[in-house]
């Protein structure tokens, strides 16, 4: 019978060897329960069919076949899943991070802010975006690479790493070169206005 299995030639009852265990289905004649795939669940004994088997809901996977659990495993922080049945999550994109665990949207991704970088993926917090070095500024939110870190201009200066802009030289003080970290004093008998 569905919802059973069996694999002996003396079986003379309906209800073969056993009632389908959790996490498979049996359907009508099988010698062997079938464990339902990855990606679903099955909480219950006596399945039928693998349409039996629980799709795992957007924000949870499951790795592995043969779920016999209640709930499906929820996607880390820096990582999402946006569909029905999902065997395993997505990584988070390159330039910002996934905050929350359980996410099923890419829509929680959150840019890093101007001034800083994260070229890889997978990131859960504000804190993995890697700041632009002093010297440098950047105004792109979300970043990919170190190379959105352009060079403090000549005439201004950053000590700070992070920033979105460099800061003029003031009067009696210059920069000759890009990227300096501060402005240089002028030599004694010149000026800069």
């Amino acid at each position: 019978a569905a919802g059973y299995y069996g694999n002996s030639t003396t079986n003379s009852f309906a209800t073969c060897d056993g009632l389908c265990p959790r996490g498979s289905y049996c359907p009508k004649g099988s010698a062997q329960p079938i464990a339902c795939p990855a990606g679903t669940l099955m909480p219950n004994e006596g399945a039928i069919s693998e349409d039996s088997c629980i799709l795992c809901p957007p924000g949870s996977y499951n790795p592995s076949p043969g779920n016999s659990k209640r709930t499906c495993t929820s996607c880390p922080a820096g990582q999402y899943s946006e569909d029905l049945g999902m065997s395993s999550c997505s990584d988070c994109g390159a330039g910002g991070y996934c905050p929350d665990a359980g996410a099923a949207s890419r829509l929680v991704f959150r840019m890093c802010p101007a001034g800083y970088f994260l070229p890889t993926t997978g990131h859960s917090s504000v804190d993995d975006c890697i700041p632009c070095r002093p010297g440098t500024f950047s105004l792109e939110r979300g970043a990919t690479s170190v190379d959105a870190c352009m060079l403090c201009p000549e005439g201004t200066a950053n000590p700070k790493a992070g920033q979105t802009d460099c800061e003029p030289c003031v009067e009696g003080s210059k920069a000759n070169s890009t990227g300096q970290l501060t402005c240089d004093a002028c030599s004694i008998g010149t000026y800069s206005s």
